[in-house]
């Protein structure tokens, strides 16, 4: 028994790499997709936070209104 011609290697290579190219396509759309789902957490919990500061400051301001009125 002889060892295989590297014209036989070609296409078992090939469908190896396919396949492998397949998984790593499947890794890269999942990582992207929960990168893209921390993100947009992110941003909504940046957008929270604006608008709480946002309403603490008017409540600030509307306190040192009602502060200097009642001097």
């Amino acid at each position: 028994m002889g060892m295989a011609e590297p014209e036989d290697m070609i296409v078992p290579l090939l469908r190896e790499m396919r396949a492998e190219i397949s998984a790593s396509r499947a890794e890269l759309t999942s990582f992207r997709k929960e990168t893209g789902d921390r993100l947009d957490k992110l941003e909504a919990g940046q957008r929270n936070l604006r608008s709480a500061m946002s309403g603490e400051t008017s409540g600030l301001q509307q306190r040192v209104r009602e502060l200097e009125e009642a001097k």
